[in-house]
């Protein structure tokens, strides 16, 4: 006879096993909202703790006197991101937030007059998820701007992140109508329905429909990949180059502002613009003097010239001109001649420059920095640009051979001694190094081209201070140097048209408009916020194919775990041809009794 449970034990059974219950349920599924919370928190953590965190581990190796106050920034960084307004709890909340409203909506069984039952019944399981996500989105905004007073004359504290993810939601968005556009075309091309076509006088025959899905993929991809390269190369080239202006108007509070994409143009004029990181990143990597750049901005400011000369006090080239060893009288605009032709050929062979027939100006040794003294072409423009691209092939050859061969050394570093594995990393890396040499080399050349070795003897009537201002060399170098996207890998070209895009957008828009603090320009900002982070998370639930390169692999290990989609091998199908008719004598396979290898 079985003893009855006392009274006091009996209660904390059923507690027990429905807790076990949501355990074991949480813990099977991966798109359950505390496991999408916990992985999502994580990898928010974990970005805005890196960057902090790297200079300490190396800090005694490297800076043994810096450690100190590197610790005091990191533990002032892991303190801000612990607190509830925190960018990891604010990306948790929009990200977790939404999955577990998606899920709290559909619980069956409401009553006729709920409100779930009517947005069940108005709206599609896409626009649930959308509006589960701006509502979520909107508390995470809510979070990252509470107590981040915005300091007078300041842009808004999440106005990169806002820039970041309206660039991601809307190629999100392109490449939703490049792939319904490629299976349209597809369609178009090959004989889904019907029959195959077949020679006068033999018999149709059914067509095989799974060869026909392949190539029907086959052509929609291929098809989506072209034009999605050729807009990746057009979308980088116009963020890197100051070419395109778009005029909007937008409203008497906000004004007429103008669009240019213009990432190098910022850099050579309103380095302000930009983030800091990114202007050092440029400037190491095209090592650039700091002379040039500001009698480029002096004479686009009208403040130096060749024609009206300087401010005797503003002597902007001297520290350059006594470095080279040149007579301080080459850095005087007074001095140097304006326009091309006999004149500066005379002017030339008083100050004792060679290599400028028929061309005024600056000379290019002074803009070549004296980089090629030690080969004895320094006035060589081509040698120039040369020697420019081997030292930028070298730099960015260190910064991407890391890039490529880390996620093999995390992920299979024995693969990393096979050479069919190795070797296309290592060509990998030098082909990316290549596209960053190209970017800074063509950039130098298109600089000379214009001003020294071909538009200038052209056109020697035409003023320097245009050849040398914002609409002569340094533009023709913003719309060259672009082109060289086309070196890297098309797979890689459009992270890198989506990784320049926000900065360019960043430098197009006004500062004045920008930092004005109107609630007008906050509301926009969140919005745009709100909408572009609740698009993403809705395309990685119900269109993943839209979303590539970053916002693909983090969402897809966000929302399904790290078995999902390209996170493991996929596993191909076995059967490649149509199936063999079974005997009704040999009992058929049933697919419980189905393994693959």
């Amino acid at each position: 006879m079985t003893s009855a449970s006392s009274p006091s034990s009996s209660p904390a059974l059923p507690w027990k096993a429905k807790l076990a219950t949501v355990i074991e349920s949480i813990s099977d599924a991966p798109d359950h909202p505390v496991q999408i919370a916990l992985r999502t928190y994580s990898l928010c953590l974990s970005l805005s703790l890196g960057p902090v965190l790297l200079p300490v581990i190396f800090a005694p190796a490297l800076h043994p006197k810096s450690l100190e106050a590197r610790a005091r920034v990191f533990w002032r960084t892991l303190s801000r991101e612990l607190r509830p307004t925190g960018f990891a709890l604010a990306i948790t909340a929009a990200v977790g937030g939404g999955a577990a409203l998606q899920r709290l909506w559909d619980f069956p069984e409401r009553p006729y007059t709920h409100p779930v039952h009517y947005i069940h019944s108005k709206l599609t399981l896409c626009q649930r998820a959308f509006l589960a996500n701006v509502i979520t989105s909107t508390l995470a905004v809510t979070l990252l701007r509470w107590r981040r007073r915005r300091r007078l004359g300041t842009a808004s504290p999440t106005l990169d992140l806002s820039l970041l993810f309206l660039v991601r939601a809307l190629d999100a968005l392109v490449q939703a109508f490049l792939l319904q556009k490629a299976r349209e075309t597809a369609a178009r091309a090959l004989p889904r329905d019907g029959v195959a076509p077949q020679p006068s006088g033999l018999p149709s025959t059914p067509p095989d429909t799974r060869l026909l899905d392949m190539q029907y993929k086959d052509l929609a991809k291929e098809w989506q990949r072209k034009v999605a390269t050729h807009l990746d190369v057009l979308v980088f080239w116009a963020s890197s180059a100051r070419f395109v202006t778009v005029h909007l108007t937008v409203s008497a509070v906000f004004g007429t502002f103008t669009l240019p994409p213009r990432i190098m143009w910022c850099f050579f004029y309103q380095p302000q613009r930009l983030p800091p990181s990114y202007v050092k990143w440029i400037s190491s990597l095209a090592n650039v003097d700091k002379g040039f750049l500001e009698i480029i901005r002096a004479l686009r400011e009208g403040t130096w010239s060749y024609i009206h000369g300087s401010s005797p006090k503003r002597n902007i080239l001297g520290p350059l001109v006594e470095e080279l060893g040149r007579p301080p009288s080459w850095g005087d605009p007074a001095v140097l001649p304006a326009y091309g032709g006999d004149f500066a050929n005379e002017a030339w062979k008083q100050l004792g420059v060679d290599g400028r027939i028929g061309v005024g100006g600056l000379p290019c040794e002074l803009l070549h920095g004296g980089i090629g003294a030690r080969f004895g072409s320094h006035n060589s423009c081509v040698s120039n640009a040369a020697l420019r691209a081997i030292y930028a092939f070298v730099e960015a050859f260190v910064i991407y051979l890391p890039v490529h061969f880390l996620p093999i050394l995390l992920t299979k570093p024995s693969s990393i001694m096979r050479p069919h594995r190795a070797l296309p990393t290592l060509l990998s890396a030098i082909r990316s190094a290549t596209f960053l040499s190209t970017f800074v080399s063509s950039c130098w050349f298109a600089v000379c081209f214009t001003r020294t070795l071909v538009l200038a003897r052209l056109f020697p009537k035409i003023s320097h201070d245009v050849w040398d201002g914002p609409y002569g060399c340094t533009l023709a170098g913003s719309l060259v140097c672009g082109a060289s996207i086309w070196i890297e890998n098309a797979r890689r070209r459009g992270e890198m048209a989506l990784y320049v895009l926000p900065k360019a957008l960043r430098a197009s828009i006004s500062e004045k408009w920008l930092r004005s603090g109107h609630p007008v320009v906050q509301f926009a900002e969140c919005l745009t916020f709100i909408l572009s982070l609740a698009s993403l998370l809705t395309f990685s639930v119900h269109q993943p194919e839209s979303l590539r390169g970053l916002s693909r692999w983090t969402l897809a290990f966000v929302v399904k775990g790290p078995n999902a989609g390209f996170w493991k091998k996929r596993k191909r199908e076995i059967a490649t041809c149509p199936p063999t008719p079974a005997d009704s004598s040999i009992p058929a396979l049933t697919d419980s009794g189905y393994h693959e290898d």
